[in-house]
């Protein structure tokens, strides 16, 4: 009996020293996104000479738990990707031939982990050699062609990582990381309708998908299709309005002149409003977004909040709609959360500056900002003459 137990609390200490293991292996970092790096292309004035643009997309590394006498198979398992990682930085494999891979690593799943580990070091040659192992050994196992067509594309393979995605698309035509990576591959080589055609892909089986709608802009963009290209932005901010995405989407749609959504300084945070729905003739829409706005200011430190809309020759039109939205804001700003509101008009055009340089004039527009919270400690205060 007790020796049972001894066996038992082994076993179980073994899984906890994998859990620990998985706990703390050093994720890698994404490389610089997609889209930025083809904007800085784009910005260049010789547009030639495209580089490498890597988008990894970092899965969770998940291990299920069989029964006590399979423990250590998962712990052996952890240790081929801590393995991997490790022939990436150090000389371990240096001597290993090319070709054959080494025999005694016959499991698909060691295979697998190796790769991910090399991946992870830094090493996608390395890696694209055991994932096309661990993809042959197991052809059913979606996850292992996708990360062979991952390590593909980070060592500069891009043909071999398109072919990859195809036939993986092939049979699983459903696989939205593949899919999206096949869309990546696309638009960075060039072939902006068939990137294009392929994020529609995506958006019909996931149509909230951020990276799909994020990069539809970018390929009209490209394409010089403004109206599609302001389309597509409103159509991500309808969904997405936080984080570095959002807030690109925004330059990009106000460059091209366009401010049905704009940006607003509330205490210390930036955030994205719908000026078209709060001055638009759809009462339904101006309340959605004032409920979400009012949200917003109100879980943030902040001081007044100031309302100022300008109405083109209408002096009375803007003052109406301005106190119309004071109210709704006051009202919607729940208890705990009131704050004065203050409220500007005028009676003419808005004249705005994108961030490109170019100067617009807004017959309609609406400024909504909020100064920092000040804190004071009366005890502190000094009279002052």
């Amino acid at each position: 009996m007790d020796a049972g137990r001894q066996q038992k609390a082994e076993c179980s200490m073994k899984k906890d020293e994998l859990i620990n293991i998985l706990k703390h292996l050093p994720e890698r970092e994404p490389p610089p996104d997609l889209h930025g790096r083809i904007m800085q292309a784009v910005r260049r004035e010789v547009p030639g000479g495209r580089r490498r643009l890597r988008d990894l997309f970092a899965g969770p590394l998940t291990i299920r738990f069989q029964p006590l006498h399979l423990a250590l198979t998962g712990l052996a398992c952890a240790l081929f990707f801590v393995l991997g990682m490790l022939a990436g930085r150090t000389s371990l494999f240096q001597a290993v031939p090319a070709d054959p891979l080494p025999t005694m690593v016959s499991d698909e799943r060691a295979n697998y982990f190796i790769g991910r580990g090399l991946l992870a070091a830094g090493e996608p040659e390395q890696a694209a050699r055991y994932l096309s192992r661990a993809a042959l050994l197991a052809p059913d196992a979606t996850d292992y062609e996708f990360w062979q067509g991952v390590a593909y594309g980070l060592a500069g393979q891009e043909e071999r990582e398109r072919d990859t995605y195809r036939q993986l698309i092939s049979v699983r035509p459903d696989y939205l990381p593949a899919l999206i990576n096949l869309g990546h591959n696309l638009l960075q080589s060039g072939d902006l309708d068939n990137a294009l055609a392929m994020y529609d892909k995506v958006l019909r089986i996931d149509p909230h998908n951020r990276e799909a709608l994020y990069n539809r802009g970018l390929v009209f963009h490209l394409q010089g299709n403004r109206s599609a290209e302001a389309a597509a932005w409103k159509t991500f901010l309808s969904s997405y309005r936080s984080g570095r995405w959002a807030f690109r989407a925004l330059r990009h749609l106000n460059n091209l002149g366009d401010f049905s959504y704009r940006g607003a300084l509330i205490g210390p945070r930036r955030i994205i409003f719908n000026q078209a729905a709060l001055l638009g003739d759809d009462e339904q829409a101006r309340q959605q977004e004032v409920r979400l706005l009012a949200d917003e200011i109100g879980r943030t430190p902040a001081g007044p909040l100031n309302l100022v809309l300008f109405r083109a020759g209408d002096t009375k039109l803007a003052k109406q709609q301005v106190l119309h939205l004071q109210t709704l804001f006051r009202n919607m700003l729940t208890q705990g959360r009131q704050r004065k509101i203050s409220v500007s008009w005028f009676g003419q055009a808005e004249s705005v500056r994108s961030a490109s340089g170019t100067q617009f004039e807004l017959r309609n527009g609406l400024l909504l900002f909020s100064p920092p919270a000040i804190s004071m400690n009366t005890n502190t205060l000094e009279e002052k003459i």
